[in-house]
């Protein structure tokens, strides 16, 4: 904590101590102002960044379901013939 000098504390604050005070809440205002626009802008940029990713993962996953049930569709047909032809042969 700052030891504040007694005899200073006890003057009275005139119209040029108010307005350079309100000048300096002012820039760090516009200081803070600037910092959340800097932070919103690099986090819209990670948004968009993970968006790709996930599209591009999600067209990836997407593939990968089709060949699958194109294969099981395949070993299902070929299961069902097997059975047919097994029957047949076997009455």
């Amino acid at each position: 904590m700052t030891d504040h000098d007694n005899a200073l504390m006890s003057e009275v604050a005139t119209k040029q101590d108010l307005y350079n005070v309100g000048v300096l809440i002012d820039s760090n205002f516009k200081s803070l102002a600037g910092d959340i626009h800097n932070l919103r802008t690099d986090m819209d940029a990670q948004f968009i960044a993970v968006r790709s990713e996930m599209r591009s993962l999600f067209t990836t996953f997407q593939d990968e379901i089709n060949k699958t049930m194109m294969r099981t569709g395949f070993a299902t047909f070929l299961a069902v013939v097997a059975l047919l032809g097994i029957d047949r042969w076997w009455r």
